[in-house]
């Protein structure tokens, strides 16, 4: 009992110094002049990559899959001797499709790449206010 009332005095004659009110400031402030700057986000795949892969699959698909397709007309000479087999081409037979099923697809596909674009931006603008405070 005598301990406590002692230890409780001295508590109280030698109190427990406070933080300064700016510590968590200067703290944070060494902490990012320590560290180097981070280098700015760069695609793996440029914009003009991605429009030229896009126009190349759009080009394959409507050669193949459009009537009159020069990919009938093409026949592959024999190979002699021993390598020789038939090499013909053939284009995948298509299902029909309900315009339904295609215009839902279509909308979904529309609705989901509008929906993606957009959560980048905000994401961005999140990220780039949250960098300003």
């Amino acid at each position: 009992m005598e301990s406590e009332n002692i230890l409780r005095e001295l508590l109280q004659e030698n109190a427990m110094e406070k933080a300064p009110k700016d510590l968590a400031y200067n703290v944070m402030r060494r902490i990012e002049t320590q560290h180097p700057p981070l280098t700015a986000f760069k695609p793996l795949i440029s914009k003009r990559g991605w429009v030229g892969i896009a126009a190349g699959i759009l080009i394959l698909c409507c050669l193949t899959l459009l009537p009159g397709s020069w990919l009938k007309d093409i026949s592959m000479p024999e190979i002699p001797h021993i390598l020789s087999f038939d090499l013909e081409w053939r284009i995948p037979e298509i299902p029909e499709i309900s315009r339904t099923t295609l215009l839902g697809t279509l909308v979904f596909t529309a609705f989901s790449l509008l929906q993606i674009f957009w959560i980048k931006r905000q994401l961005s603008t999140r990220f780039k206010a949250s960098k300003r405070d």
